[in-house]
């Protein structure tokens, strides 16, 4: 199977995640536990907005890995990407975003992408 069916479908959810998240908060404000039903579909939304760029990516600046692997390392990028924003978002939410917070969030991302780069690499 081609990468192509996968990354269509991906553009597409990623337009009905953001669809909706644009009717959920033009018809309702996003207040008490509604932030959270819009922080999580913000997450899928980046999540699936991010992957087939860095899909793409991937490919361009590796044009003879295997189909399987790049996708792979997009959908692991793509998720710590977009649980990277979302923490951020949800901590400036709950006015305890700080530089203290940030750095140490973007540290915990940057090792659990060379962990699981790392342990990708040497699964068979």
């Amino acid at each position: 199977m081609t990468h192509r069916p996968k990354i269509a479908i991906s553009v597409l959810f990623a337009l009905a995640c953001w669809s909706g998240i644009a009717y959920f908060t033009y018809t309702q404000p996003p207040e008490g536990l509604n932030v959270l039903l819009v922080l999580i579909v913000f997450c899928l939304g980046l999540l699936f907005s991010s992957l087939p760029v860095l899909f793409y990516l991937g490919r361009w600046l590796r044009p003879h890995a295997s189909t399987e692997r790049l996708l792979g390392n997009a959908i692991r990028r793509s998720t710590l990407f977009a649980m990277f924003l979302t923490v951020g978002i949800g901590l400036h939410i709950l006015h305890a975003l700080n530089w203290v917070n940030a750095s140490l969030l973007f540290a915990i991302a940057f090792l659990l992408e060379i962990l699981l780069g790392a342990y990708q690499n040497n699964a068979p």
